[in-house]
């Protein structure tokens, strides 16, 4: 039996999501935290990169199909160059010490498998509009770039982890993109400026996320900043960029004109105007659309 380990003080406290599993877990929950950070949180135990192989191998089965990954392939990847009879041997271990941690793992045929009862699904593992809102926006899950500062002393884990890395930030490109146009929408300038931040570390050049820190910049009354901010991403994507240059170009033409060229603008920029997100977002569409010549009365 494994001993168990004395709680320190100073540990962080993690809350877990409410699990989308139905059926009854089997043994503690298994937290994956790998987006922003890099660790496994089962109860008072924490697996981090620090742990070898096994923090390895549990992060390859999890981001597999079905939590489910051919042996033979987990033994090139940890084990290269080793005997076979060596290779079994170590993942007998592997699975061993995990299994005596409280980890439902086991080898079921040729795959090593986790049971998916045990995994919490958060936004780390499955990239949706919905786990962001649940795990980030209004969780505690640590959010940021795919398990930050890894290396792999393995060669064949370290591509699949630089390749891995690529499709989960593609994936959260994306949810973010359909946030921030939701936001924007809304005129809920606070929130879009906290989604471009975050959408910036992923895509420094992302055209959405740029124009929207512009935008928040200058609401704030930083106008000088607001210019600087678009001058960068001009020079950044360079003269021969066409057409991707129009709408910083617009933008910054808007913000440089003289006062009395300015059209009114209905932004939320008094903090206690708050409790009118729907009225808000109607008011900014008629605005837009009269922009595009489409005039409407608003009562």
């Amino acid at each position: 039996m494994a001993r168990k380990r004395p709680q320190s003080a100073a540990r962080e406290k993690i809350t877990l999501p409410e699990l989308v599993h139905g059926a009854e877990i089997g043994g503690l929950p298994l937290v994956f935290q790998t987006l922003g950070a890099g660790r496994l949180v089962l109860g008072d135990e924490r697996i981090v990169p620090s742990t070898g192989t096994l923090f390895a191998l549990l992060v390859r089965v999890a981001y597999s199909p079905e939590f489910r990954h051919a042996r033979d392939g987990l033994l090139s990847m940890l084990w290269p160059g080793q005997p076979l009879g060596r290779q079994r041997g170590n993942l007998r271990q592997t699975l061993y010490k995990a299994r005596s941690m409280g980890i439902n793992v086991s080898l079921l045929g040729d795959s090593v498998c986790l049971d998916p009862r045990q995994v919490v699904l958060t936004f780390s593992l499955s990239q949706t509009t919905a786990l962001f809102d649940r795990d980030v926006v209004r969780g505690n899950e640590p959010f940021g770039v795919f398990l930050p500062g890894f290396v792999a002393p393995w060669p064949e884990y370290q591509e699949w982890i630089d390749a891995h890395r690529a499709t989960v930030h593609a994936a959260v490109r994306r949810v973010l993109v359909e946030l921030l146009r939701t936001r924007r929408e809304r005129a809920d300038w606070s929130g879009a400026e906290a989604l471009a931040r975050w959408l910036l570390q992923f895509d420094p050049l992302n055209e959405e996320a740029t124009l929207t820190m512009a935008e928040c910049t200058m609401l704030a009354g930083s106008k000088a900043e607001a210019v600087a901010i678009i001058d960068r991403y001009l020079a950044e994507i360079g003269p021969s960029a066409g057409d991707i240059r129009l709408p910083a170009t617009l933008l910054r033409k808007r913000f440089t004109e003289p006062p009395s060229k300015k059209r009114p603008s209905f932004v939320p920029t008094e903090r206690h105007f708050v409790g009118r997100t729907s009225e808000l977002a109607n008011l900014t569409m008629a605005m837009r659309r009269a922009r595009w010549h489409d005039g409407s009365a608003v009562m």
